[in-house]
């Protein structure tokens, strides 16, 4: 691996790291709890190899939803959802934010077609809140 790529994997575990910290978290481990609860309340919605989403969504969410379903291959062992913003706030609770607010646009959750004792959670952050080369992330962001 070149050592511009190296660097670039050192500062971003770094990164992420400094941001979530070593170990176990009570906050990392009841997010888990949240993603396994729902993928068990989608279990007959799920379909191996695809991303679904939910009923409703804002046309911001279905525009960068259909640009990430385009640029994006699954693999046919994961299931998986899109978790817009939206439906993370209703969730959790939040105020709905404008769109000048927004610091995210959503989250891809997946796991293991058999299982969900391992669930990968990809947040599509914005900037400022956006590794230092997000090119990838606006592409797709500003569909």
């Amino acid at each position: 691996m070149e050592a511009k790529k190296i660097n670039e994997n050192i500062y971003l575990s770094e990164t992420v790291e400094h941001r979530v910290g070593v170990g176990p978290s009570e906050i990392v481990s009841g997010w888990h709890e949240l993603l396994r609860s729902l993928f068990q309340q989608m279990a007959h919605y799920l379909k191996a190899g695809k991303i679904i989403i939910f009923q409703n969504l804002t046309a911001q969410e279905m525009a960068f939803f259909e640009a990430l379903s385009r640029a994006t291959t699954v693999s046919d062992k994961v299931v998986g959802f899109y978790l817009p913003p939206s439906v993370r706030r209703q969730m959790m609770g939040e105020e709905l934010l404008d769109n000048s607010e927004a610091t995210d646009v959503g989250s891809v959750v997946t796991s293991h077609t058999d299982m969900q004792d391992i669930i990968v959670n990809a947040l599509f952050a914005l900037p400022p809140f956006t590794p230092r080369d997000p090119k990838p992330i606006r592409k797709l962001s500003t569909v």
